[in-house]
């Protein structure tokens, strides 16, 4: 999406220790804080996941500096 927004659809394969294993419907499965899952979720069941972009152009300079400082910056 262009508006600094994605939705997904996700399987809860398995909730364990705190940790949840998500499978998208497409892509590799990956580990996920069971705490941020809404109540009443568990193994079997489907969320969708709305990831929005909070960070835009106006910190993109303060995050590279910090990247600079580490010298973690590509």
């Amino acid at each position: 999406m262009r508006d600094g927004k994605k939705k997904s659809l996700l399987f809860i394969d398995a909730v364990a220790e705190g940790t949840a294993r998500l499978l998208p419907e497409d892509g590799p499965a990956f580990e996920f804080p069971a705490a941020l899952l809404p109540a009443g979720a568990r193994e079997g069941c489907q969320v969708e996941i709305t990831a929005v972009l909070r960070c835009e152009n106006g910190c993109r300079e303060e995050i590279d500096s910090l990247l600079d400082e580490l010298g973690d910056n590509p």
